[in-house]
């Protein structure tokens, strides 16, 4: 009977005693904690990476020395790291192999301090994204390249690897337009645009859906820059100029630099434009920064006769244009008299044009009326008449030279 009450005694007590422990009537707190795991629990939302960083936060709650080791479960085996320690409070880290898309992965670490009393094992899991399912590839123009023209067809290379029926896709680069459509096949589609500006970045948008998943690009691309060309509008080429007051032009880049050549043909020289002198070597002045260009200080004298070359070229980078004009100063310096000169000329040139004719009137005259009966006569008659041609001659002579 005594044994019997004994053993009834034993057996309520191992059940009270789980009743407490399952009820929380008496528990034990850990004392060695891993908290804050990364990636965080039950998570779904990992990318997948064959070197995952995992990582714990260790807290030692009685100050023994403690000794961790992480363990995976990526493919239905266990894998252990070594034994790592001795340490109090740390964050505890390691690296896995979690590269599959769409895979739940399981990973733990186990703690136990430097005698052994006490051991933990804490345990973890995590779900890897699934793998894209629409990709935008091959843009063209490429992303973020330069140069292209102003008339582009963009293009891009789309593909569905969820093998759907079909995608809806997207295309706009504002203001000029838009395109798209739906059910439509893996491949290349397009968006023209026409009458882009030089220089300018454009940026395209591209949206593909297929009713479960959904991707936006973005892309941009610069225009060419506008053609370079410099033009010398004075001087005009072939000209005649008495005097060389300045040299203007313009160029289709307001941000090139311009430099100007001065020469001439006598023994091809180049003009000094900061000594104010003509040298073998080359010499220029730079109007940089503006679109209609002129240079009028430090232009030499001209030289009658003299055939001069002006030259403009324009550097943009590896970008260079020229333009060339030629002129002539004038060849006789009567040319370059005044008014009163002019009418100086008009008048001598007048009078002796009278003179002559005068004169030739006088010899028609007495040969008409036969007053040249003596040699005499005649002699005076072709005087007469040779004078005036002289001075016919002298009046064109003054016209050619004047």
């Amino acid at each position: 009977m005594k044994n019997r009450f004994v053993s009834i005694s034993i057996v309520m007590l191992l059940f009270f005693g789980v009743f407490a422990c399952l009820t929380g009537m008496v528990s034990a707190s850990p004392d060695l904690i891993c908290t804050t795991p990364s990636p965080v629990n039950g998570t779904t939302d990992v990318v997948p990476s064959a070197s995952l960083s995992l990582q714990v936060q260790f807290n030692n709650t009685h100050g023994y020395p403690s000794y961790s080791r992480f363990w995976t479960n990526a493919t239905g085996s266990y894998v252990y790291s070594n034994r790592a320690g001795p340490f109090y409070n740390t964050t505890l880290n390691w690296n896995m192999d979690a590269s599959s898309y769409l895979t739940k992965y399981w990973w733990g670490v186990v703690v136990n301090d430097s005698g052994g009393a006490s051991t933990y094992n804490y345990s973890f899991d995590f779900t890897t994204v699934k793998d894209t399912v629409i990709t935008v590839t091959n843009p063209n123009p490429a992303n973020a390249s330069t140069g292209a023209p102003l008339d582009v067809v963009f293009s891009v290379l789309i593909n569905d690897t969820i093998g759907n029926t079909g995608y809806i896709w997207n295309m706009q680069c504002q203001p000029f337009g838009t395109n798209g459509g739906g059910s439509a096949a893996n491949g290349t589609q397009t968006l023209s645009m026409n009458g882009l500006s030089y220089n300018s970045t454009y940026k395209m948008w591209v949206n593909v859906s297929d009713g479960v998943e959904s991707a936006v690009y973005w892309y941009t691309f610069k225009t060419m820059p506008i053609p370079l060309h410099v033009f010398i509008t004075y001087p005009v080429n072939g000209s005649t100029l008495s005097s060389f007051v300045h040299v203007t032009g313009t160029c289709t880049d307001p941000n090139s630099s311009l430099y100007l050549l001065l020469v001439n043909d006598t023994g091809m020289m180049a003009w000094n434009f900061t000594s104010h002198h003509w040298q073998a070597g080359v010499n220029s002045v730079v109007p940089v920064g503006v679109a209609s260009w002129s240079v009028s200080s430090n232009l030499p004298a001209l030289k009658a006769g003299v055939r001069y070359g002006v030259m403009c070229v324009a550097n943009r980078g590896l970008d260079t244009n020229a333009s060339l004009s030629y002129f002539y100063a004038y060849s006789h310096p009567s040319q370059q008299v005044g008014a009163m000169g002019l009418i100086a000329k008009l008048i001598i040139e007048l009078v002796l044009v009278f003179i002559a004719l005068g004169l030739i009137y006088m010899v028609v005259q007495n040969y008409l009326h036969k007053k040249h009966s003596s040699l005499k006569d005649t002699l005076d008659l072709f005087t007469t008449l040779f004078i005036g041609l002289i001075c016919i001659g002298i009046a064109a002579v003054l016209v050619a030279i004047f």
